[in-house]
């Protein structure tokens, strides 16, 4: 039994700034984003606590239909850097910047050093609203927080 697989080639535009000249790449193949290296002249401190806006020297021209989102790498995530990042439209063409809350200690970033990624995320061609007097229920209803167990 065969089956058919759709290959979807997506294609978007990056516009460097003259001071950031630095290699845009996903590492992996299926890596869900490209890393995006920081263009520092020297190294510098997050200071905790605190948030922090860090001016990423790039453009980008997202494909209709999707919009881009910023991501603290995995490591710095586990070192308490929270990303505030609201999403990045389609329509929007100016400087991207991270825009980052720090919850534990100092953390240094190097020169050069990768510390987001860019995923681009599809939203829907249509979004219907629709008022309602009450909705369907799930199995936890609205047992939230921890309600599941540890």
């Amino acid at each position: 039994m065969s089956k058919n697989y759709a290959i979807e080639l997506l294609k978007y535009k990056i516009l460097k700034k003259e001071f950031n000249k630095k290699l845009f790449k996903r590492n992996n193949e299926e890596d869900a984003g490209i890393d995006i290296p920081i263009p520092l002249k020297s190294d510098f401190i997050i200071v905790k606590p605190g948030v922090t806006r860090i001016p990423l020297g790039i453009s980008v021209e997202i494909p209709e239909g999707y919009m881009g989102i910023l991501y603290p790498r995995s490591g710095y995530t586990t070192r308490g850097l929270i990303s505030l990042q609201p999403p990045i439209d389609r329509v929007y063409s100016g400087e991207i910047h991270l825009i980052l809350l720090n919850l534990n200690d100092d953390i240094v970033i190097h020169k050069d050093e990768r510390l987001c990624q860019l995923v681009l995320v599809r939203i829907p061609d249509k979004i219907i609203d629709e008022e309602v007097n009450e909705i369907k229920s799930g199995n936890r209803g609205n047992k939230g927080f921890n309600s599941s167990g540890r």
